[in-house]
């Protein structure tokens, strides 16, 4: 499925248009002489550019979209002054009509606002909490991707009440309920996000964490993957093969993410290490630094293993998804690659039926939440808070 359709006249450029765009969605060009009902059939939002001087180019959107797509998912960008196309547009119904004055980025959030309210209608079946944490993480990401694709500080302000709707949502609603909304998200990019902040929640419930670890956890998930958001969509959720290219442009992310942190201001080391190494594994083989063993902290070595299961049990336009044991034994078979304790935990808590549908409130903490995460502690060495102590002390010493 595809976010956008830009149609437009043959011969017709439009790449000022079509770069943009397909730098944040998903998207494919046609021009209005080879548009089949195939085409339309797996779009959400279509773009007309076009003068539409030719009747049978009228005719042929008239046939191909219902009225009722042509009047809340489409839009007319006229590409010159002249009102004929202007004209055409409003006598078959398109809904939205931009006059040659409005910019790119007046089209973008035109797209974007269809593509809210369509991921509006699908989660109506989900509570308000849900949906709140949803319409704030979308925002988030849309507003870092765009700062990230124009080299500009991150706007970082709403990281913690975005944090604290997925953890509200997560504990309020289960974790099953969470998943199955994210999968109504059009955005492979912002699912991945989405998936991974909701499994770090839960991950966080079943070991366990104080507050203040649960907050770095899920802080750290929502940024973890932040470089890629300046590689253009059609690379991220291109459905064939990657170029060597491409590949390579991928794997810069963990870099590019970590520098765009510390260029808008962000101090809290933890934050950038995880977004920096997260594809490090314990035995040196991962990248970009070939870290190993206690030089990755516990907070990274946890998002490594919610990474990881969270790809591998999204579908992708490149392939199905795994069912949760499947992706646990793809897990399993990186051994020494991953913390094992804690890939053991995850295991326990990912294929334990009654977990994903608990509720806030249901099954009690067989202990008091403990801290760990924030003085480099690993949550399975029954650290206490008086550990906590003891080690920020020996560490100012």
């Amino acid at each position: 499925m595809y976010d956008v359709m830009i149609l437009r006249d043959e011969g017709m450029g439009g790449e000022a248009l079509a770069g943009p765009i397909a730098s944040a969605y998903t998207c494919k060009v046609r021009t209005l002489s080879e548009v089949t009902k195939e085409d339309a059939a797996d779009v959400t939002v279509v773009v007309v550019y076009s003068e539409l001087r030719r009747s049978t180019d009228v005719d042929r959107l008239s046939a191909i979209f219902p009225p009722s797509f042509r009047i809340t998912n489409m839009i007319y960008v006229a590409p010159s002054i002249e009102r004929a196309g202007i004209v055409q547009a409003e006598s078959i119904g398109l809904g939205r009509i931009y006059a040659p004055h409005k910019t790119v980025d007046d089209v973008r959030r035109g797209v974007r606002e269809i593509l809210n309210r369509e991921l509006s209608r699908r989660l109506a079946r989900f509570s308000r909490t849900v949906n709140k944490a949803m319409e704030v993480t979308d925002s988030f990401h849309n507003n870092v991707a765009s700062a990230m694709r124009q080299s500009k500080p991150l706007p970082l302000g709403n990281l913690r009440s975005t944090s604290d709707a997925i953890g509200s949502a997560v504990r309020s609603e289960g974790l099953s309920t969470w998943l199955n909304a994210v999968k109504m998200h059009h955005s492979q990019t912002c699912r991945h996000v989405l998936n991974v902040a909701g499994l770090a929640v839960a991950f966080a419930t079943h070991l366990e964490l104080d507050a203040a670890d649960t907050s770095l956890l899920i802080e750290a998930s929502i940024l973890h993957d932040v470089g890629k958001l300046f590689i253009p969509i059609a690379i991220l959720e291109k459905p064939g093969r990657l170029t060597d290219a491409e590949r390579s442009m991928i794997n810069l992310h963990p870099g590019r993410g970590a520098e765009a942190l510390v260029h808008s201001g962000v101090e809290d080391a933890m934050l950038i290490a995880a977004a920096r190494s997260h594809h490090e594994y314990l035995d040196g083989s991962g990248y970009p630094d070939g870290l190993g063993g206690d030089a990755i902290t516990p907070l990274v070595r946890l998002i490594t293993i919610i990474d990881i299961y969270s790809a591998l049990t999204e579908e992708r336009v490149y392939r199905e998804s795994l069912t949760p044991r499947l992706a646990i034994a793809e897990l399993a078979r990186m051994k020494t690659k991953l913390d094992q304790r804690l890939f053991a935990e995850f295991r326990k808590m990912t294929l334990e039926p009654a977990f994903a549908a608990t509720r806030k409130g249901q099954e009690p903490a067989t202990r008091a939440p403990h801290a760990s995460l924030r003085a480099g502690l690993h949550p399975l060495d029954g650290s206490t808070f008086e550990d906590v102590r003891r080690h920020t002390s020996n560490s100012a010493a």
